[in-house]
């Protein structure tokens, strides 16, 4: 089943909360199928080129978690990335949810979203507390990622969402396929490939998930061609665009 991959943004000033988030979110995959993949900076390994990890690991997100706080508004870094994540939210393949660490005015953009946890901030719960408030952020956590898991609609055929992308790269571009068919958790054999129309016909799991995926995978660029990720909505017929 596919996991969806969380991106937690915060300040360097909130380091210590992100470390005990990303306990409470470890703990979540102990003793039973892991629930999600969280990311965030401090798992860079030294030498690597730290901003395209950012960007691959931002880019690959499904879950935005933002770590609210005045330090992280005025965050130049943390900034480009919330930008970037309400985009993708924008594209239909992204959520974006801010938690709130600790008080300030902070404007209409973040105040329309959906927060996890409490609406009090972290800062004014005493220490002996601030389990309390990351159960809370965990537990809205799980209904958002068993919401995922969820149907799109009861009206596509059976338990499969069916979709052609089409200009894939007939040859030479094996690798960057095989990791676009793995987050679809598909292989190169469940691919139906139509000839001279560089266009593969895949079925995905009927999840919210899948389509979130499917949506991302569309206008990514390999071999200097965007790729066109389309619905099926009747045999033999393409939809829109997702």
């Amino acid at each position: 089943m596919l996991r969806p991959e969380v991106f937690i943004s915060y300040s360097h000033r909130d380091a210590p909360e992100k470390e005990r988030l990303s306990e409470h979110l470890m703990a979540l995959n102990v003793g039973s199928e892991p629930l999600t993949d969280a990311w965030h900076d401090g798992l860079i390994e030294p030498g690597m080129p730290w901003n395209d990890v950012i960007q691959t690991a931002l880019w690959r997100s499904d879950l935005f978690l933002f770590l609210v706080s005045v330090s992280a508004i005025n965050s130049a870094e943390c900034q480009k990335e919330l930008s970037i994540a309400l985009e993708g939210q924008a594209q239909g393949h992204k959520r974006v949810f801010p938690i709130l660490i600790k008080s300030g005015n902070y404007g209409p953009t973040l105040s329309s979203l959906q927060w996890l946890g409490p609406t009090k901030p972290l800062a004014r719960y005493s220490e002996r507390e601030e389990d309390e408030f990351y159960t809370k952020v965990t537990t809205d956590l799980i209904k958002v990622v068993h919401g995922l898991h969820e149907p799109v609609t009861s009206r596509v055929h059976h338990s499969r969402i069916l979709a052609n992308i089409y200009d894939v790269p007939k040859s030479g571009y094996d690798e960057e396929l095989a990791e676009l068919l793995a987050r679809l958790d598909l292989t190169s054999r469940d691919l139906d490939f139509e000839g001279g129309r560089r266009l593969y016909r895949i079925g995905v799991r009927n999840t919210q998930l899948s389509l979130m995926r499917l949506r991302q995978l569309n206008g990514m660029v390999i071999g200097g061609r965007p790729l066109k990720v389309r619905v099926i909505t009747k045999v033999g017929r393409p939809g829109n665009v997702i």
